[in-house]
């Protein structure tokens, strides 16, 4: 009876222990990865697509530190932004890691990787099964591989059914089929572009082609974009991509394209300077500011004290900023600026502007008594330390 007694009580906390084991386990914080199997569907051969995203999130309670981040294939195919290490995540929180797929040459195939996260010293490890679908992109499909035009173009019955697919998303368009165009411009000019006929309405977006410093075309990164129709897009000397899609989501679009252009109009002045034309009494340290007008390519900042100005603080460049730092600069003088702008078609002197900074007053005043008559006359000598830079005169009142 006590042997048996003794037994159930030993069960019992076996049973226990096993309860709080469980509860231990359920109370720690873990680290979830979403999808745990991430398909990144079609990638065109040897071109660029935004990234697929893994979804990592800690449900918590506690900290989780992510110890080890691998992405583990049989080839290199697939590119990621690994975690920098240890990466503490706090109950709750969450991050997205990019998943990118680029092949070179390689044939048409389904490819497969896995990636892993060890976390909290190798108590849990989290993974995830990629896949991507290499295909060859035909002609007109992807940017690397586009329809090459010149302008003016006209064309009819185009169609962005298969085997064109589904590559870029341009702005506010769901990811459906789009195809490529790309033209290059000898001198500025300003583009119409017209969808017609067309069996959906049509997204039109017009990248550079350098696509704003990012990898592709992206809904970010477009320089013009409309549904239908794009009219006098002011286009400098450069290569362009065209991108046109359908606005609804997995839809074909049957289109007519046309596109014009006339030569675009010379710059037109900056504007809005400051300091103020004219204004007085600028406090140091100074900032010059403008505003540029249309079809402005580039421009040149001459900065001086004579007019015409003499100094060239900027040379001409397409970098179109709009301020310029000069920083502690002469009291008591007068300024000269003007901002010159110019695009292939011509150029514009700016207006010539100007401004005084703050005139600084003398300082060190004293007067010596120089006694010539005690009962009469006194001689009284004024002196001061001027500004070094006063900038017409003074005078003195007594």
């Amino acid at each position: 009876m006590r042997n048996s007694l003794l037994f159930k009580l030993h069960l019992l906390c076996i049973i226990f222990s096993f309860i709080s084991l469980i509860a231990v386990a359920q109370s720690e914080a873990k680290l979830e990865i979403n999808p745990s199997n991430l398909d990144m569907g079609e990638r065109p051969i040897g071109a660029w697509q935004e990234p697929a995203y893994l979804h990592f999130f800690n449900d918590g309670p506690g900290d989780i530190i992510i110890t080890t981040s691998e992405l583990a294939q049989a080839n290199n195919f697939f590119f990621t932004n690994l975690l920098d290490l240890p990466l503490t995540m706090p109950e709750g929180t969450s991050i997205n890691l990019a998943i990118s797929f680029f092949g070179e040459g390689i044939p048409e195939d389904i490819y497969s990787a896995t990636y892993s996260a060890s976390w909290n010293t190798g108590k849990g490890v989290t993974s995830a099964e990629i896949t991507a679908t290499a295909y060859t992109a035909v002609i007109g499909d992807i940017f690397e591989n586009p329809y090459t035009i010149s302008l003016p173009y006209t064309e009819t019955d185009i169609s962005t059914a298969f085997p064109i697919r589904a590559n870029y998303n341009i702005p506010n368009t769901p990811n459906t089929n789009d195809v490529v165009y790309k033209f290059t411009l000898s001198q500025s000019e300003e583009v119409d572009i017209t969808v017609s006929n067309a069996s959906a309405d049509a997204k039109i977006a017009i990248y550079a082609e350098d696509f704003n410093g990012e990898e592709g075309p992206k809904a970010t990164n477009a320089l013009f974009s409309a549904n239908n129709q794009i009219v006098n897009a002011p286009l400098f000397i450069g290569t362009y991509y065209l991108i046109i899609s359908a606005t609804q989501a997995n839809t074909d679009l049957l289109f007519d394209l046309n596109i014009e252009s006339s030569e675009m109009p010379i710059s037109e002045k900056a504007f809005n300077p400051s300091p103020a034309d004219g204004e007085m009494d600028v406090i140091n340290p100074v900032l010059l500011a403008w505003e540029f007008g249309q079809y402005t390519y580039e421009y040149k900042l001459s900065f001086g004290t004579t007019y015409p100005v003499s100094e060239v603080l900027v040379d001409w460049t397409s970098d179109l900023a709009t301020s310029y730092e000069l920083g502690y600069i002469d009291p008591s003088m007068q300024y000269f600026w003007e901002v010159d702008v110019r695009n292939s078609n011509g150029t514009i002197d700016g207006d010539n502007w100007s401004f005084t900074t703050t005139v600084t007053p003398p300082a060190g005043l004293t007067a010596t008594v120089d006694e010539v008559d005690p009962m009469e006359q006194w001689n009284v000598d004024l002196a001061w330390t001027s500004s070094d830079k006063a900038l017409l005169g003074y005078n003195v009142y007594r």
